[in-house]
């Protein structure tokens, strides 16, 4: 956690991933409104309406919020989809970028001697840079992604 920055974006991140999961359930009952709009049948509608229209009104109304509805529905969630994209990967750059300066901080601070051991060698201690630093960023951040 002290190597995410900016903060802000766990908080894009977080709101995002529920908004994503809030909008399945969602596009269920906004399917299941227009199913039923759909499938009233023309007598009912008949009953509806004392003006004789055959409630046409009343389906169009209908028909237009839910599919409204489901429009925006769609939109905001194909936002919030790339916006958590957006704000965990940042962050998984954020954090690896901080490990491997420290980690190279680390690995300077040593002295000479450290260096002629074969398990201290540059090709093992550039590998160590390279894939550990990037196993930390798959953990913290692409398994929290949507």
């Amino acid at each position: 956690m002290p190597y995410n920055s900016p903060k802000i974006y766990m908080v894009i991140g977080i709101i995002s991933c529920l908004w994503n999961g809030l909008s399945q359930p969602l596009c269920g009952l906004g399917m299941a409104k227009l199913l039923t709009y759909l499938s009233t049948p023309i007598e009912y509608l008949f009953l509806i309406d004392p003006d004789g229209k055959g409630g046409i009104p009343y389906l169009k109304d209908g028909i237009t919020y839910w599919s409204l509805f489901m429009l925006l529905n769609g939109v905001i969630s194909f936002i919030s989809y790339f916006a958590a994209k957006k704000a965990f990967g940042t962050l998984g750059n954020n954090v690896t970028y901080k490990i491997r300066n420290l980690l190279y901080s680390k690995i300077l601070e040593h002295n000479i001697g450290f260096f002629d051991s074969p398990d201290h060698g540059s090709s093992v201690l550039t590998s160590a840079m390279a894939q550990d630093t990037t196993m930390i960023n798959g953990v913290g951040s692409e398994s929290l992604q949507p």
